[in-house]
């Protein structure tokens, strides 16, 4: 016999708050600034068992005692202290040891030593978002040498130099005035140098707890200088973005790192945002440099790509990677095959807030005698001892190597995409690699466009490659560090 309608409205009500206070849910999407740490996946769980106690009692729930105390006492994945502590005198019979754990809003947030190597990383969910050696003394500034490569080459946005038709002229107060927009803090490694070179940064970073465990385990901020010259913003980072795209406020530099092992903010990816993104920068030597990392040969990288390259210009961004790729990708791709492993990489994409025209004043008087239209591209100056910071890494990787040319035969789904893209927006049939001159224009956004993109994030297609990228930077994690820590810890 089927319940009457009071009875259904009591089954639905736990599942309506669930649905409510989901971190995939509306309300987080847009009120992720409020909401309390407590509203985590632990707490939900607690929460929609409470209400259906409550909602049907009765003496069965004395049989729920028992899981729970077992859960209470036995179970050491309840972030809890002396959990922890248990849970510590197993992981170190394999040289880790959990230093601190909290759910939090966007994911179980952990920090883990490795006792054998002298290295400390902070875990979200099923992804490394950063790291520290530990056994070499912090720099003058008070920082600790980063492990990750990647986030070395994101601080080369500094050394961008562009290369334009006629030269443009910046005083020496302007270059002293330099600032910065970081997005996602991770560890706090990138803003960390960005603040040690005197660049005004401010800091946006979703999750309260990423923000404590930076600042309490890791080298954010620089322990040795002053808090002057940075902000750190805990709120969704498209609110801030929107509130701001149309301001008189302006950053010469923009660092876009956020999480996209498997599983991206689709949001922070999107033609509105970059284009929002865009209209923060700085013109025209603002710099971008966009961290991006997955499989570079599924289409979902291709599809952030063609994103990236239809705000920016496809002449005003270069591609590089954090490292070389497989031996076998580039001559698998040339053949029109798939290689067997997984090309899974950091991928860089630096970009210029220049027009790819200018206009040329022939006359000496600065009559316009004619124009021609010519690309604006760039190139990196050569670092210097000042921008090492004394550190090892910075000098082996800060200055870009690996990069992807537009020709390059992994890239062909990418290209593909551009060109479908061009012939969808400007009509005709474009067999070009390449798509026509006017993606090198300053980008207006159609909202056509807009209405192609939300379909297409909302495909089940889409749907699909963030699963199958999910399961492959899962798989790729697991070389990282051993299987029993990311079970354990």
């Amino acid at each position: 016999m089927l319940p009457g309608p009071t009875r259904w409205r009591q089954v639905l009500l736990p599942l309506v708050v669930l649905g409510v206070f989901s971190t995939d849910g509306l309300f987080l999407e847009s009120r992720i600034d409020v909401v309390s740490t407590t509203i985590s996946r632990v707490g939900l769980q607690h929460l929609i068992a409470l209400l259906y106690a409550i909602l049907f009692p009765s003496k069965y729930l004395l049989l729920c005692l028992l899981p729970l105390a077992h859960s209470a006492f036995y179970n050491i994945h309840l972030p809890v202290l002396y959990q922890t502590s248990h849970l510590n005198a197993t992981l170190q019979a394999h040289g880790f040891s959990l230093v601190a754990r909290r759910e939090s809003l966007t994911g179980y947030i952990s920090v883990l030593d490795n006792l054998r190597d002298g290295f400390r990383v902070m875990r979200c969910d099923h992804s490394l978002l950063g790291g520290e050696w530990l056994f070499s003394a912090p720099n003058s500034f008070g920082i600790r040498e980063p492990i990750y490569a990647v986030f070395v080459m994101l601080e080369a946005a500094r050394l961008i130099q562009p290369s334009f038709p006629h030269p443009i002229q910046v005083s020496d107060n302007e270059i002293e005035k330099k600032s910065a927009l970081v997005i996602g803090l991770g560890t706090g490694s990138m803003p960390s140098a960005l603040i040690a070179h005197g660049i005004s940064t401010t800091v946006l970073e979703i999750d309260p707890v990423v923000h404590e465990f930076a600042t309490q385990y890791f080298s954010y901020p620089p322990s040795l200088l002053s808090a002057a010259n940075h902000t750190t913003i805990i709120q969704d980072a498209t609110l801030y973005v929107s509130n701001h795209a149309n301001t008189e406020k302006k950053y010469d530099y923009i660092i876009h790192d956020v999480f996209t092992g498997g599983s991206e903010p689709t949001p922070l990816f999107t033609l509105s945002f970059l284009s929002s993104l865009r209209a923060l920068l700085a013109s025209p030597t603002g710099a971008i440099a966009i961290n991006y990392a997955g499989d570079l040969r599924q289409k979902r990288a291709a599809r952030v790509v063609a994103r990236v390259l239809r705000v920016f210009g496809v002449s005003a961004c270069r591609l590089f990677r954090e490292t070389p790729p497989p031996p076998n990708a580039t001559d698998a791709a040339r053949a029109g095959e798939r290689a067997d492993d997984i090309d899974f990489a950091n991928l860089v994409i630096f970009c210029l807030n220049a027009p790819s025209s200018s206009t040329v004043f022939d006359g000496a008087d600065g009559t316009r005698r004619g124009e021609r239209r010519r690309k604006v591209g760039f190139t990196f100056r050569p670092p210097t001892e000042a921008d090492f910071l004394g550190s090892e890494a910075r000098r082996r990787h800060l200055l870009p190597q690996h990069e992807v040319s537009l020709d390059d035969p992994i890239l062909k789904d990418f290209r593909s995409q551009l060109t479908a893209r061009a012939n969808d927006e400007y009509g005709g049939s474009n067999n070009a690699v390449l798509p026509p001159h006017n993606y090198d224009r300053d980008p207006i956004i159609s909202s056509e466009e807009l209405r192609r993109e939300a379909e297409v994030d909302a495909g089940k297609e889409y749907r699909q490659e963030r699963l199958a990228g999910a399961m492959g930077h899962w798989a790729v994690m697991r070389t990282v560090l051993p299987d029993v820590v990311w079970e354990m810890w």
